[in-house]
């Protein structure tokens, strides 16, 4: 019965019914042969089928982690393929834009290069033509001296030698300075301007400033100076510059421009063909008057729209380029008696009490005396009539809104216009640039005329004012000595 006993547990220990032995446990020596055998045979299929298991398990981690890094590793392979292509387009992008930027700085510094070469030659150039006309105004002086014997002021300016004229000089007055030696050169009626003009010699034993310090004393006097002489502003002759043929007459509009001017006087010319001209001599010339100041001048006046000129000659040759006070204040009082509303002046001179109390009568009157600045220079003292009250003193500028060199300056300069290298006229024909404020003042006379219109001198304040406050504003913030209000705004 041993024997089926044990076979009998060994059968309840497989069933998990109970735990073997411990007997048998030691290296199974006493458990039976079959048994052993059975149980390393299932021990060797159970190990055999958990490393089988687990090389499946390994496997398909394997695989799995394969697959997974595969997968990384074409993602990380395309997102680096893209990096390189955006950053070769950004580096190709760049390339392009910096030589596209090198081209620009290098067309604007080519164009820089041009502007400054021809801003250069253009210096040049107005550098000689102002040379040019430095010496022509030196040669007229001494051509004056020559001709008129002038005695100078204290301020160095020239005049009538042994002569001063009074304004509206009292009856008794004048029967005063007559008992002192003074004699009547001549007594000049002004109408227009409910004026009277006198010229008195200057006695032999007095010098011209004692002879005004003792008249000036005399409280029925009302104004007494020298006579001075007064010169065209924008050159004797015509700058240098190739002459063209003039262009056909300029339109009209329907409205008719009426300006006065005081210059030289003017010869025909084909720009001025459809001009209605109205000519008078105030200077007494003897034989052909001068023409080529006034020429010039009333071609820009033409040209910039003005159809009928009244024009008052005040200079006696064409190589006496310098008119007297008394000339001046004369072809005002015509221009004011023929109701002229504007009235272009390219002279200028010293400050002549005379002329002041004239202009500012003309202008009291409803007329605007539109005055060139003065091609002095910058240091130069004020200008007249240009300075005087009531009259609007015009500066010149370049092409690009420079101020003219040699332009005069001051707080009376009221506005700038186009006055370098300016096509006018020269007589027989043909155009060439002029420059200076002479050639300024006739764009703004011209713009006033405009302006103006119909309503005549009732009419000339508001053009004024409008004008001013309508101008570019050039230098400095508002006006200023060099460019007054502005440019004139066409």
């Amino acid at each position: 019965m041993r024997r089926p006993a044990k076979i009998l547990v060994s059968l309840l220990c497989l069933a998990g019914a109970i735990a073997p032995p411990a007997a048998w446990s030691r290296r199974g020596e006493d458990a039976p042969r079959e048994e052993r055998v059975r149980d390393r045979a299932d021990s060797g299929r159970s190990g055999s089928r958990d490393g089988d298991a687990r090389v499946r398990d390994t496997r398909s981690t394997d695989e799995s982690r394969s697959g997974s890094s595969g997968s990384d590793t074409t993602r990380d392979a395309g997102r680096a393929a893209e990096d390189a292509e955006k950053r070769a387009a950004d580096l190709a992008e760049q390339q392009v834009k910096e030589s596209e930027d090198a081209a620009k700085e290098a067309q604007d510094a080519a164009e820089d290069a041009a502007k400054d070469a021809e801003d250069a030659a253009e210096d040049a150039a107005k550098d000689a033509e102002d040379a040019l006309e430095r010496a022509a105004e030196a040669g007229s002086r001494k051509t004056l001296g020559a001709q008129e014997n002038p005695q100078f002021d204290p301020n160095g300016q020239p005049a009538r030698r042994g002569e001063v004229v009074s304004l509206d000089l009292s009856d008794n007055a004048l029967a005063r300075a007559k008992g002192l030696g003074f004699k009547v050169v001549a007594d000049i009626p002004l109408p227009a301007l409910e004026m009277r003009m006198v010229r008195l010699s200057v006695p032999g034993d007095m010098t011209t400033a004692q002879a005004l310090t003792l008249l000036r004393a005399d409280r029925d006097n009302r104004g007494v100076d020298y006579d001075h002489f007064y010169g065209v502003q924008g050159g004797v002759v015509a700058t240098k510059g190739r002459a063209v043929a003039a262009p056909t007459p300029p339109f009209r509009g329907s409205k008719p421009l009426w300006v006065g001017m005081i210059d030289t006087a003017v010869a025909s010319h084909p720009v001025m063909k459809q001009v209605k001209l109205e000519a008078r001599d105030f200077a007494g010339a003897k034989g052909a008057m001068p023409v080529r100041h006034g020429t010039a001048v009333a071609s820009v006046l033409t040209r910039a729209g003005a159809d009928r000129l009244t024009s008052a000659n005040v200079f006696s040759s064409e190589k006496q380029p310098y008119a007297p006070a008394e000339a001046i204040v004369r072809a005002i009082d015509w221009l004011v008696g023929r109701r002229v509303p504007v009235i272009n002046v390219s002279i200028a001179g010293p400050n002549n009490i005379i002329l002041d109390r004239v202009v500012a009568a003309a202008s009291a009157k409803g007329h605007v005396i539109v005055a060139a600045a003065g091609n002095d220079g910058p240091m130069a003292p004020a200008a007249f009539p240009a300075a005087s009250p009531g009259a609007v003193a015009v500066t010149a500028v370049d092409s690009a809104g420079r101020i003219y060199l040699h332009a005069s300056r001051g707080p009376h300069v009221a506005i700038a216009a186009r006055g370098v290298a300016v096509m006018a006229a020269e007589p027989g024909g043909g155009l060439r640039p002029h420059s200076g404020t002479s050639f300024a003042a006739p764009l703004v006379a011209a713009h006033l005329a405009n302006c103006v219109g119909d309503t005549g001198t009732s009419g000339t304040s508001a053009c004024i004012r409008r004008m001013l406050s309508t101008a570019v504003d050039l230098g400095a913030p508002g006006r200023d000595p060099v460019y007054g209000a502005g440019l004139l705004r066409p």
